[in-house]
Formats: C-alpha cells, sequence, structure tokens
C-alpha cells in the first residue's frame, strides 16, 4: 500500500516510527489521501475499457456545440495575469515519473511517493510530509488519432472531456467550483478547473496539458475537509510552483 510504502522510506531516513505515536490527525489525512487516490485509480479502471469511445464522443461534442470557439482560436489569444501566482518554495531536487516522460521540482515539506497495486496509473505522486494534501500526474489515455483530434480542438476540450468524465464516474455528486479556464505557465498553454465530491468535501483543483505525447491531468487533492480558503489556494499556489517547474517530453 501507499502508506507502508511512504513509511518504509521515511524510516529509512529517520529511524523506526512506532504508529502510536503518529498523530491521529495525521493518519486520518494519509487515510484520505491513499483512499482518494486509490479510490480514482479503481474508477480509471472501471471505465478504461469504453474510454476511448467515451472520449470520442464527447470530444465531437465539444467540436459540434463549440465551433464558434474554435474559430476564434481562443489559445492563440493573449493570456492575462493568472490568479495563481507560482511563489512557493521548491527545492532544488528533480522526482521523475515512472516512464521518465516528466520531471518537477519537488516543493519544499513534500515527498515522492507511489503505489503501483492499487494506483498504477498514477505516474508521478507527491505527498506533503503531514499528509495533509498531494499532487498526482495522470495521464489521459488514447489512441494517436484521437490525441491528434483533441489537440486541434486546444486544451480548453480536453479540460472539458476530463471533467466530464469525473461527472460520469464519481460516486458522489460533483459540483464545480470554477469552470474551466485557460491559463499559461511559461510557454505551455493549459487548462484548469476546480470542483468539490460531495457538499463537506475540499476543494480539488485539476489541470490538464499537453505533455508532447500526450495529454496529462495534474490533481491538487487537501486531505482535510475543513480546509480554508487561504489554504486552498496555497496549496493551488504549490501546484502552480510544480507545474512552473516542469520538464516534459
Amino acid at each position: 500500500m501507499l502508506i507502508a510504502a511512504g513509511n518504509a522510506e521515511a524510516q529509512s531516513a529517520k529511524g523506526e516510527v512506532h504508529k502510536s505515536v503518529i498523530p491521529s490527525r495525521t493518519r486520518h489525512r494519509r487515510g484520505r489521501i491513499e483512499g482518494q487516490q486509490v479510490q480514482s485509480a479503481k474508477c480509471k479502471g472501471r471505465f478504461a475499457t469504453g474510454l476511448r469511445v467515451s472520449i470520442l464522443v464527447m470530444a465531437l461534442g465539444i467540436a459540434a456545440c463549440g465551433g464558434a470557439e474554435k474559430a476564434a482560436a481562443p489559445e492563440k489569444r493573449e493570456f492575462p495575469k493568472y490568479r495563481y501566482a507560482a511563489a512557493a518554495e521548491l527545492t532544488r531536487d528533480y522526482v521523475s515519473s515512472q516512464d521518465g516522460r516528466l520531471r518537477v521540482l519537488r516543493p519544499e515539506g513534500w515527498r515522492k511517493t507511489s503505489d503501483p497495486k492499487n494506483a498504477p496509473s498514477i505516474l508521478l505522486w507527491l505527498v506533503r510530509e503531514d499528509y495533509a494534501a498531494s499532487i498526482s500526474f495522470t495521464p489521459l489515455q488514447m489512441d494517436p488519432a484521437l490525441y491528434e483530434t483533441l489537440r486541434k480542438e486546444g486544451m480548453e476540450s480536453v479540460a472539458k472531456v476530463s471533467l466530464s468524465l469525473k461527472e460520469r464516474n464519481a460516486e458522489d455528486s460533483i459540483a464545480v467550483v470554477q469552470p474551466v479556464e485557460l491559463f499559461k505557465v511559461g510557454d505551455r498553454i493549459c487548462a484548469g478547473y476546480e470542483y468539490r465530491a460531495g457538499s463537506a468535501e475540499p476543494v480539488i483543483r485539476v489541470v490538464v496539458f499537453d505533455s508532447g505525447s500526450g495529454f496529462m491531468e495534474c490533481v491538487m487533492y487537501p486531505a482535510s475537509v475543513s480546509v480554508t480558503p487561504a489554504e486552498n489556494r496555497r496549496l493551488f499556489e504549490v501546484q502552480q510552483s510544480v507545474l512552473a517547474s516542469m520538464v516534459a517530453r
């Protein structure tokens, strides 16, 4: 499991730590991080067979309904200053995805982890040391023809497909807090949205981007249901800083 793997890394560096001395709040957050990401992985498994068809249908629907948007070429417009600054403190330690497609600078107070048994679709997974939040990078699986179709439609269409898949496969209701919006990180055009799964859940932010060989999702998941708007913003700025440090191929 994720927690066992994560603790093994921590114990090798700091020595054995008995479970009883870990604060209960930290164990709760750790469980939420693990449970949410593992549940996400299981959901991906349930609809993997029909994913290509679903994405194609939604992409064609977006193209049919959004012809005017396509004609306006939104990805070529000037982008205003984005509301989330990439100002969080990062280490000089680059961490790489399992397949080597991307690497990012590790934020201060975060570490890399993995759970290949329960969440094999996550290529790169960062967890805050107090288990209060996680950042994961996951590919959107599709064949080359569909990839090229969505590239022509633009990142806004990719984000709408991503959101639609979450709405269709969530076990609880999805409430969109921030609709899909385009922005730039360096020279890379991204699209992001924010949502809440269930009325009491924290706000989750998803950013989609083109790695050059496929579309990826970067998800910031706060583990605490009591996270404040200010803390949510700080977490999203950590995510933005990680994205700004990214080297993808």
